[in-house]
């Protein structure tokens, strides 16, 4: 017996030497080393880790485990279900960051008033019963997590994660403990997520009935984990800024004082793993930012340069690992078609539609195109707060499940914007508002709104309105207003009024949504004219008080309300005053103004712009005519920033035509920028009082042109400064300069 064991043991390690496969896996093979790859949270820098692992494929070095914290655990999680390093790239040089990050953006279902609001109000808070109501982070990261869904769609869920093709694990820190949790089992998308919640940037991430941030904040290079799931040899990257620290920072701002705290405490748990690794590769993202988005392929090319530094420890692992043979092929785990569409949560009519969008899917298997194809069809519904994917673990045939989160009631809201503009030439003329608003939600039905808003400063005005939703696509509005307008013009000896109105206005309309930033109205007012301090030679019979019927027809599809690159702004309104309601006389007025912004596919773009409005009548000083008060204007920041003359400005017909070219300095930027412009604008204008005693010649034309630039932080906050030169209705020439600021949109 004793002999017969030795003569067992020689023939298996004869086996094993000359590579014979026992069970179909040689014994060799079986006790190779196990390889571990250990990635680093730091958001963009992550894109780094694409680049090691390019080299690391290209030396065939086979990986059984990845780790990753934060962003190394979204390019960890891709490659351990097999993605290659060229896939990584193309993913991360592709997607339009600025796009995943924008979580607000319109969809069709958006009224015309919600993205006039967007364009109105810089900063906002919402509140309820308990108080202010802030949300735990700035950016929800639902589109990322859908995103993520939709990569990760192949793998069925719940999944082990070691079951995977390379084993993987994700760290996340346990907000209510402040513990490290370890995720190793259930959806990839979800491990990610909860890993990657940068704290103050996205909120946390509920799950399983707790809540998770950034893994970064207990260890943002889980080097030990990698020990404990049995690895053999452990590289790890390692991302850190070589830039030597100036103190001096940190007397400029408190937000650079914490977020050193914030980098102290980090690197401190770095340094902690970085001896438990067999090779560290370290990267120095000096000169690079976390939010540059945009620089994935520099990032990639970073950390391939650094990788191919350790290319002789590179390969002496390859050889400790494998010795003459080569690496065994990782490919992602196959998966059948769709052969069957789940829905869940939403209403009936939500599953309905999720049905009908994904039925072209069953019998394929699902791409990101066609998944995106499909959130972007529930986003325009409007009605979504969250949409997940998955193909289901534990259903025959893996069914593709989609899962619906309604958005919950809004709470009440306090909404802030802001407006500075002044033009300077031979006279200064200047307005500065402050523009709060409380809004309350619900207080009778879904929708409904009772909204007080005002302006502050140089035109104290209220507006008090109540928004009655009537169906789907309209809604009743009764309103009432106190309502100022006025200029003030500088000079070297005087500071004088050009002209100062104030009125109260009480009325209703009726307001018809048919699509994303399109409202058409109807509806009546009675107005009190308070005060009517007005330019001499505007002539015409005034009015106290008047009854009018409105209407107007408004489109707002731009694909940003601030130095827009294209879509189009419109508006066609009508103002009629009738006897028969109580005006003190009869009188009507049509305007028109709007722009329409042509893309060139370039960072160039082309805009046409125009604003008319006549009062339709041939003598101004006509019972007929519209008073001073109601006449048509010219008053255009966008066509006619220069120092117009109140007859330039005011007139019983009024006509303007302008043409503007902009250069996005950012045009092919996809990561988070603040896009920067250069403008150059022409315009003219024509201004008629009263036809019947007008020179066509001389007392008609005016026009400006400007060069400029311009900068937009967001749809409610830009900032322009052009220099120009206006040529007035006197044939003179006056350089001016034009500065806006705030919510220059509107």
């Amino acid at each position: 017996m004793k002999y017969a064991r030795a003569l067992f043991c020689i023939g298996m390690i004869l086996l094993e030497t000359s590579g014979f496969t026992l069970f179909g896996q040689s014994a060799l093979e079986k006790k190779r080393p196990t390889v571990a790859l250990v990635l680093e949270g730091g958001s963009a820098y992550g894109f780094a880790h694409i680049g090691v692992i390019k080299v690391i494929e290209e030396m065939g070095i086979p990986v059984d485990i990845v780790v990753g914290t934060s962003m190394g655990s979204i390019v960890g999680g891709l490659y351990s279900i097999g993605y290659t390093a060229s896939d990584l790239e193309d993913i991360a040089e592709k997607v339009d960051w600025t796009d995943m990050f924008l979580e607000n953006s319109g969809n069709a279902s958006v009224s015309y008033r919600e993205l006039t609001d967007r364009a109105r109000y810089t900063a906002g808070v919402r509140f309820d019963g308990k108080g202010i109501a802030l949300s735990g982070g700035l950016i929800s990261g639902n589109k990322i997590l859908r995103y993520m869904d939709s990569l990760t769609v192949n793998v069925p869920s719940p999944v082990d994660f070691d079951s995977l093709p390379r084993r993987f694990r994700a760290v996340a820190t346990d907000v209510e403990t402040g513990k490290r949790v370890v995720f190793s089992e259930g959806a990839l998308s979800d491990a990610m997520r909860a890993s990657m919640s940068i704290p103050g940037v996205f909120d946390p991430y509920y799950f399983d009935g707790k809540y998770f941030i950034d893994g970064g904040v207990v260890e943002n290079l889980p080097v030990d984990i990698a020990r404990e799931m049995g690895a053999d040899i452990i590289i790890a990257v390692d991302l850190y800024d070589g830039k030597k620290f100036d103190p001096e920072v940190l007397n400029r701002s408190p937000i650079l004082s914490l977020s050193r705290t914030l980098e102290i405490l980090t690197r401190a748990n770095v340094l902690q793993q970085l001896a438990q690794a067999d090779l560290v590769i370290p990267v120095n993202i000096q000169g690079f930012l976390p939010t540059d988005f945009a620089k994935a392929k520099d990032f990639a090319i970073l950390g391939e340069k650094t990788a191919r530094d350790k290319n002789s420890e590179l390969a002496e692992i390859r050889t400790r690992v494998l010795g003459e043979r080569n690496a065994e092929k990782i490919t992602e785990k196959e998966i059948g078609p769709v052969a069957e569409i789940i829905a869940e949560g939403g209403k009936d009519n939500d599953r309905a539609l999720v049905k009908n969008l994904c039925a072209p899917l069953v019998g394929t298997v699902p791409d990101i195109a066609h998944l995106q194809n499909i959130f972007s069809a529930l986003d325009d519904s409007g009605i979504y707060q969250a949409v997940r994917v998955r193909r289901d673990a534990n259903a025959a045939g893996n069914p593709l499940v989609i899962s619906l989160v309604r958005k919950p009631p809004p709470k009440h809201e306090i909404k802030l914007g802001f407006l500075y503009q002044t033009t300077v030439s031979t006279s200064a003329v200047g307005n500065l508002d402050i523009v709060p608003a409380v809004i309350f939600h619900g207080l009778t039905t879904e929708g409904s709104q009772l909204r007080v808003e005002g302006e502050m400063l140089d035109t104290p005005d209220i507006a008090i309105s109540f928004v009655q939703p009537v169906g789907k696509f309209f809604s009743f509005v009764p309103f009432y207003s106190y309502e100022r307008d006025a200029t003030t013009r500088l000079t070297n000896s005087a500071v004088s009024i050009q002209y100062q109105t104030a009125s109260q206005k009480t009325g209703f309309s009726v307001n018809l949504y048919p699509a994303r930033g399109i409202e058409w109205s109807v509806g009546w007012h009675y107005d009190w004219i308070i005060l009517q301090y007005l330019p001499d030679g505007l002539d015409g019979i005034e009015v106290n008080s008047a009854s009018l019927l409105d209407s107007h027809m408004a489109i707002h599809r731009l694909d940003s309300p601030i130095f827009p690159m294209s879509g189009i702004s419109a508006l066609v309104s009508a103002r009629l005053a009738l006897t028969e309601l109580g005006s003190e006389r009869y009188f009507a007025v049509l305007q028109t103004q709007g722009s329409t912004f042509l893309s060139l596919n370039t960072p160039f773009s082309v805009a046409f712009m125009w604003k008319a409005g006549t009062d339709f009548s041939t003598n101004a000083s006509s019972v007929k005519a519209a008073p001073s008060f109601y006449k048509p204007d010219l008053g255009d920041r966008r066509m006619f920033p220069g120092p117009l003359l109140s007859e330039e400005q005011i007139g019983s017909h009024v006509a303007g035509i302008g043409l503007e070219i902009k250069n996005n300095l950012n045009w092919n930027s996809k990561g988070i920028t603040i896009p920067v412009f250069v403008i150059v604008h022409a315009a003219i204008g024509a201004s008629i009082r009263d036809p019947a005693r007008t020179n066509w010649v001389t007392d008609v034309f005016h026009g400006n042109a400007t060069a400029g630039i311009g900068l937009r932080v967001s749809d409610a906050f830009g900032v322009a400064f052009r220099v120009g030169v206006h040529r007035n209705m006197n044939n003179k020439y006056i350089p001016f300069i034009a500065l806006d600021l705030g919510s220059i949109g509107l």
